[in-house]
């Protein structure tokens, strides 16, 4: 009988690889079990799943734990590590089939853009997937989480190393209300996967036996959009790579638009964050404003330059509202 699998993370070790022969193509993750019978039955050469990185790596299976390590005679590039477990910025709990589904994925759609490039498990930012975009030298730490942890300490470090970060609660999540609480006001969001066309139905692809779909990662909670025929934000779904485009391109931000400018589906004010583009949020001001200036137009060249990083209060006046569109 085959020995059982334990999740422990070997510190300085990698999860993750790519085939030497395909630098493009799927990323094999340790824990699972398809990829893991596939490396070891069929002993391919694999590589750091970073593009530019050519350091050969190794499947180790050792007491039932699973890593990678460098090949004879590789340095350590670091790039995909395994986070160690004195890390001060861990805290999120144990690594979920659906946490790690949505690494993958995260990662998978960011390789299809050739100015882009993920890490997933960087070892300096501890972020469970952390984006670059090489176009405008912007990158975001996005986090995948499911326990109540301390928010906004983890996001103080990632900001400190120059990174946005976007929490991404799953619809597993068991969190306080305190927990809640910090999502509207450290840069958080809800996700979810969805059927690709209409009716929109839920779908769990990392589930075994789960029927075969193409799935879309959607956000929601705290993404805002303008309402044309109000002038305010609302709360709005959108998928998660169209919102990770516009961060990136520093066209959406964490602002704290006020609840004269942001609304719930009965009208009244929200309080609390939100991820709002820019120009929704100026053509926002101009309609509350009253006076006669024409909205900006949509363009691609707006708002290329983030505004300020904007801190939430340490006390809010209270929470954010119900998150409907």
């Amino acid at each position: 009988m085959g020995q059982k699998h334990v999740e422990v993370q070997v510190p300085g070790s990698k999860q993750d690889a790519v085939l030497w022969d395909e630098p493009n193509g799927k990323i094999y993750n340790v824990h699972v079990e398809g990829d893991w019978a596939y490396i070891r039955n069929r002993k391919p050469l694999l590589k750091c799943p970073v593009k530019r990185c050519g350091v050969k790596l190794v499947a180790v299976d050792r007491q039932g734990t699973r890593h990678f390590r460098n090949a004879a005679g590789s340095i350590d590039c670091r790039h995909f590590t395994a986070r160690s477990a004195d890390h001060s910025t861990r805290g999120g709990g144990p690594m979920s089939d659906e946490h790690l589904w949505y690494q993958q994925e995260i990662a998978k759609q960011v390789s299809k853009r050739p100015h882009m490039q993920a890490i997933v498990e960087d070892y300096e930012s501890n972020a469970d997937v952390l984006i670059f975009n090489h176009d405008t030298n912007r990158s975001l730490a996005v986090e995948i989480q499911r326990w109540d942890t301390n928010i906004f300490k983890r996001t103080e470090h990632r900001l400190s190393l120059g990174h946005e970060v976007i929490w991404l609660i799953t619809d597993s999540a068991q969190l306080s209300p305190e927990m809640l609480r910090q999502v509207y006001l450290g840069r958080g969001a809800f996700i979810r996967v969805r059927t690709f066309e209409k009716p929109y139905g839920t779908l769990t692809p990392w589930e075994p036996g789960a029927p075969r779909s193409v799935p879309v990662m959607e956000v929601s909670g705290t993404i805002a959009r303008l309402d044309e025929s109000s002038g305010t934000l609302r709360a709005t779904r959108l998928p998660l790579m169209r919102v990770v485009d516009e961060i990136l391109d520093g066209k959406r931000n964490w602002l704290f638009p006020g609840r004269e400018v942001f609304k719930n589906s009965s009208g009244a004010g929200r309080t609390g964050g939100s991820w709002v583009r820019n120009i929704d949020y100026t053509n926002t001001l101009i309609r509350s404003s009253g006076l006669k200036i024409p909205p900006l137009e949509e363009t691609s060249h707006y708002g290329r330059r983030s505004a300020p990083i904007v801190l939430p209060p340490a006390y809010p006046e209270g929470l954010a509202g119900d998150g409907s569109t």
